[in-house]
């Protein structure tokens, strides 16, 4: 779980998209060449030379129009928390210690439910403590062999394993990708104005993805076409996905906002900010009149998270005592 943390952490940070080998794709999305250098160079920086902070960070996720359609419980979960990061120099399965404290809040039509979790990762020792309760370990080794991780584990399906050949070409698929990344209005890539904090001048960025007029595209419904008619060829059962899919999108919407702040002093990415905002609209699919219409199923993330004390000396601490946890109490045998 920490690691998983640690890593969606950095790469959330400092993620900049990546330039195609496709000359028909602009790397940096209309934004200008000095702010594409500027984003650029501060990501590369972050993950070379971030090497110790504390962080805060927020989470708010909400999912509703389930329950109408009896498809599970409308759904909102907050969570707050703050950690400490600390890169080692040494050669363990995680060289770093990672503090990290946060309370959440689960809602549903059922009731809230609340708690706290307390972890600490040092020297490959995982310790736990759920709602302040005694302090529980397990070392890394014995987490990463579990059954969580290796359900995560992907499955590579070789093309043609089911008696299947594939007409996959590179230059083609580049080709629809530069063509998929050039419909007007799904990608917007901007500097925003500089803000000062505390005398702390930082330069924002904002790449948003609006999937509305990529989803209307007739590229994109070719493209679509053709992959869910590959994916039925290697598994009958998705030939079925190939007819439901397109109807699916017919007046659903997706929006995903990643904007990152670059510390004008470091030249690192030491502020970042998530939204996600979509509707699954299944009226189309479920052949509903104006008379009888359901209300489409919502999604909302906002994530937040900042960085301070940025490379200065830290101390992460581990529990005094502690008592070993088993992979059976955890559920992950």
């Amino acid at each position: 779980m920490i690691r998983w943390f640690y890593s969606i952490l950095l790469l959330m940070l400092s993620v900049v998209p990546s330039s195609v080998q496709a000359q028909a794709i602009d790397p940096c999305f209309g934004l200008a060449v000095e702010d594409c250098t500027i984003i650029g160079d501060a990501s590369a920086n972050t993950f070379a030379n971030l090497s110790a902070f504390n962080f805060t960070f927020s989470l708010d996720f909400a999912v509703s129009g389930l329950e109408a359609l009896g498809l599970g419980q409308d759904t909102a979960l907050t969570v707050a928390g703050s950690g400490s990061f600390i890169r080692q120099a040494d050669d363990g399965t995680v060289p770093a210690s990672v503090q990290l404290d946060l309370t959440a809040a689960l809602m549903t039509s059922a009731g809230t439910v609340d708690g706290t979790l307390a972890a600490r990762l040092m020297d490959d020792q995982v310790y736990l403590q759920v709602d302040g309760s005694e302090w529980r370990g397990i070392a890394l080794e014995t987490l990463l062999e579990s059954s969580l991780f290796s359900a995560a584990s992907l499955t590579q399906v070789p093309f043609g394993s089911s008696g299947q050949t594939s007409d996959f070409n590179l230059a083609d698929t580049l080709s629809g990708v530069a063509a998929l990344l050039d419909t007007p209005g799904f990608i917007t890539y901007a500097r925003l104005e500089d803000e000062n904090e505390g005398g702390q001048a930082r330069a924002p960025f904002s790449f948003s993805l609006d999937f509305t007029p990529l989803f209307a595209s007739e590229v994109f419904r070719q493209q679509l076409d053709q992959a869910l008619a590959l994916a039925g060829t290697l598994d009958p059962s998705l030939e079925s996905t190939a007819l439901i899919a397109p109807l699916l999108l017919e007046d659903s919407t997706l929006n995903i906002s990643l904007t990152q702040w670059v510390n004008a002093e470091s030249s690192l990415i030491d502020r970042l900010a998530l939204m996600v905002d979509g509707s699954l609209d299944l009226n189309t699919v479920l052949g509903t009149t104006e008379a009888n219409r359901v209300a489409p199923i919502t999604l909302r993330v906002d994530f937040q998270v900042s960085l301070s004390d940025v490379n200065t000396a830290l101390d992460i601490t581990v529990p005094d005592s502690f008592t070993e946890i088993t992979l059976a109490e955890l559920g992950l045998e």
